[in-house]
């Protein structure tokens, strides 16, 4: 018997009957991971394309800053699911002390990124119509 805690003695035939159970779900992690990665691109550039038309500034601005910060929310909200997929039949606080914390202050990383990516492009570009104002009545 392989003792992880004290508390949790567990059997390397138990640890291997429920990974080979956990299989399906983690390659489900895994392929979500992949399948979101290429769609969330592909959206993202039709919408990109599809807002680079609007005259609203910010509409064009928010397509474009848009990508990574997501993309980072994928992997704070897919990671942490895996992780407790594997981590179960070990009974660690592992997850409800350490990693659902980490999840939560990921999702608040990604959200202030996409905003702050989000203000400077604005800035950017207010600033780049303002010089081409002044360039013209000179």
């Amino acid at each position: 018997q392989v003792a992880v805690d004290s508390r949790v003695p567990l059997s390397a035939t138990e640890l291997r009957a429920y990974y080979s159970k956990a299989g399906g779900p983690l390659l489900g992690c895994v392929l979500l991971l992949l399948v979101s990665a290429v769609w969330l691109k592909r959206v993202l550039q039709a919408i990109q394309k599809r807002m680079a038309t609007r005259k609203q500034e910010w509409e064009s601005s928010f397509s474009y800053v848009m990508y990574r910060p997501i993309q980072l929310l994928i992997w704070v909200l897919t990671v942490p699911y895996a992780l407790n997929i594997l981590l179960r039949p070990l009974k660690l606080p592992l997850i409800r002390k350490y990693v659902l914390p980490a999840r939560s202050f990921g999702i608040l990383v990604a959200v202030t990124w996409f905003l702050l990516q989000w203000v400077v492009h604005m800035q950017y570009k207010v600033f780049r119509s303002i010089d081409a104002q002044k360039g013209k009545t000179e």
